[in-house]
Formats: C-alpha cells, sequence, structure tokens
C-alpha cells in the first residue's frame, strides 16, 4: 500500500527478538536473561523535550467535555486516588529522583516492609508513560559510580529488567494474557466461589495482612509489592481461585496496571508461568505478617478494627480470645472470621496440584 511501518519500543529497553538463547530462542527464566540483557543491552540516552512549535495543525477539532465521555466507571475506589498520586510527568521524574537521592541505598532492605517507603513507588509513571524506562535507566545507572549506593542501585537495575522480562514474554507469548505458559495447568481444578472472590477482593478474608493490602488497593489504586505476593498465593493456593481472576481484578484497580507486568505477576504466584515459584511453596499469610509487618503499622493503617489487638495477637486474632476480649473486638461483628483454614486450606491445593504434577 505504499506505506513504511515503523516500530517503536518505547515502553521498554530492548527488542524482544534481538535478545534470545543460544538455542535462538525466547528466554523462560529470569536470571540468564537478565545476564545475556546486561551482557548486549545498550541503553541509548533519553531524548529531551520535542520542539512542538511548528508542530500544532492549522485547526483543532471541536472539544467535548470530560464528564460527558462516560469513562468514570463509578466504583468508590477511584476517590481516594488523588489523594495518593499526582499525576504528572513532572510528578512522575520527581519520584524517580526522591528515591535515587534519598532512598536507594535501603533499598534492597526496606523494599519488603510495607510499613515503609522502601520501594521507587515508580510503577505507575512508567506503566502511563510519564517516565520512560529509558530515563530511569540512566538515573540509576548515575548511581552506580558510587560505592555507597552501587549494590543498591544494581538492586533497582535489576527490578527494570525484570518488568523487560515482562514484555520479553508477552512480546513471545502473548496467550499468556489469559493461558498458562505451563501447559499441563491447563488442567488445574480451580474452584468457582463468588463469595470467596468478593471477600478477596474487598479485603475481608480474616486473615489481616492479606486484607490490609486489598484495603491499600481499594482506597488508594496501589499495593505493596511484597503484599502483592502475599495476596496471590492466598487467592491462587489458600482459596484455589485462578489466576484470571486476580489478574482481572488488578487491571482494575491498580493505578500501576501492566498488561506484561500483570501477566508475569501472577502467573508466577500462581506456579504455572515463566521462572515461576514452585506451586507448592504457599505463602502462610500470618508468618508473612509476622515476619514483614511485625509491628502491625500496615496492618493497622488499612484494618484499624484490629488497631488495638497487641502485636503478638495482630496476625492471628482467632488464636488470642483474651486479647480480643481485652480490646472489645468481636470476630464475626468487628472483623471477618476467616474464609478458610491455612492449614486445611494448603492441603487442598497441594492435593490438586498432585492432579497436574
Amino acid at each position: 500500500a505504499g506505506l513504511r511501518v515503523l516500530t517503536l519500543r518505547a515502553r521498554m529497553l530492548h527488542d524482544p527478538e534481538a535478545v534470545q538463547t543460544t538455542s535462538k530462542g525466547p528466554y523462560h527464566v529470569f536470571t540468564p536473561f537478565w545476564r545475556k540483557l546486561q551482557a548486549e543491552l545498550t541503553v541509548g540516552d533519553p531524548v529531551g523535550v520535542p520542539d512542538l512549535a511548528d508542530a500544532a495543525p492549522d485547526g483543532w477539532p471541536g472539544r467535548v467535555p470530560l464528564d460527558e465521555l462516560g469513562l468514570d466507571p463509578g466504583h468508590a475506589w477511584t476517590q481516594g486516588f488523588a489523594d495518593a498520586w499526582e499525576v504528572r510527568e513532572a510528578a512522575g521524574l520527581q519520584v524517580l529522583s526522591t528515591f535515587l537521592d534519598e532512598r536507594v541505598e535501603a533499598y534492597p532492605e526496606d523494599r519488603d516492609v510495607p510499613a515503609t517507603q522502601g520501594t521507587s513507588r515508580l510503577s505507575p509513571y512508567l506503566a502511563h508513560g510519564h517516565v520512560s524506562p529509558r530515563q530511569a535507566w540512566h538515573a540509576a545507572q548515575s548511581r552506580m559510580e558510587d560505592p555507597q549506593t552501587r549494590e543498591s542501585a544494581q538492586a533497582f537495575l535489576r527490578q527494570l529488567a525484570w518488568r523487560e522480562f515482562a514484555y520479553h514474554l508477552l512480546h513471545h507469548y502473548p496467550e499468556t494474557t489469559h493461558e498458562p505458559l505451563k501447559e499441563k495447568f491447563q488442567a488445574f481444578p480451580w474452584r468457582k466461589d463468588p463469595e470467596h472472590l468478593e471477600a478477596w477482593q474487598r479485603g475481608n478474608t480474616g486473615y489481616p495482612l492479606v486484607d490490609a493490602g486489598m484495603r491499600e488497593l481499594w482506597e488508594t489504586g496501589w499495593m505493596h509489592n511484597r503484599v502483592r505476593m502475599v495476596v496471590a498465593s492466598f487467592l491462587t493456593k489458600d482459596l484455589m481461585l485462578a489466576w484470571q481472576e486476580g489478574a482481572a481484578w488488578f487491571w482494575d484497580t491498580l493505578v500501576d496496571a501492566d498488561l506484561a507486568n500483570n501477566t508475569l505477576g501472577w502467573q508466577w504466584a500462581a506456579g504455572c508461568g515463566a521462572d515461576a515459584q514452585p506451586f507448592f511453596r504457599i505463602f502462610n499469610p500470618v508468618k508473612q505478617g509476622e515476619r514483614w509487618d511485625p509491628e502491625g503499622t500496615y496492618t493497622r493503617r488499612y484494618v484499624p478494627a484490629l488497631a488495638d489487638l497487641p502485636d503478638e495477637a495482630l496476625h492471628a486474632p482467632w488464636e488470642h480470645p483474651e486479647a480480643l476480649a481485652d480490646a472489645g473486638i468481636a470476630l464475626g461483628e468487628d472483623y471477618p472470621e476467616r474464609v478458610v483454614d491455612h492449614g486445611e486450606a494448603r492441603e487442598r491445593a497441594l492435593e490438586a496440584y498432585e492432579l497436574v504434577k
């Protein structure tokens, strides 16, 4: 037709067709992908702000008020987003700068602690193009020159590479948005339980760390990465609900919703994707809370009904009836009863896994 096609990968650092295994295929495991990327990747400098003085058309089309487009789904979770996020390019660049100037040194230790501001919180700005991965990569590379921040900056670069890995997989396996990469999981006996799904979506599972994460998502449109892993494990293994249900909910509610990251993350959690954690690695939501939120700062923030419980009772309140009584908390009234017993649910999931293993 006389047209010339240009494919511009502004959302990525690498060409998914160019990074190949020794057998000339796509990578399925992150670590060798990361090694290959480091050996072969050259990230060009970010381009400057374009001069648009001569780019404006002679006339603009008519405008329609935003409200008339009917884009707002009307869900309550949108109300708190403005308090948590500033939607501007300048805000995204400031988030990147603040992270690298003030928090990157502690990043390897703090990024798993939900009560701290330990992650970059850059993901929404990357997802929507306010900040390019090239800008983030070069900014982090500049911290590699300082021995004090070199290791931490490298850890952050590795996370940018994990994002690249997600796009690498989505490019080569586009069906993974809805189908498991590991074909044996096509036969996995996922359950259908609308009540359990809604309890998980609204943070009413009876497991405080899980509920804190889901309520943080509902209120702010974001969830700490460590907690994302916990809630994903709970959905797919404790509740044995399909990972596609979780991916769809995250796609609807996350301000950083990104098709590649969302797909890789959920398949990783469910054990059915590339470089996935083994299915039999089932997070204990109580122990995860005790380890990563030992003082309960994060959990109490999003589950205030349990705020008066002592630390030792917070993550498994059903085991501490005296502490519940002292705090005036009634399970089933002030805070939900557990939807499942974790030990029993774990055994059920492992038995199901045996069918497809």
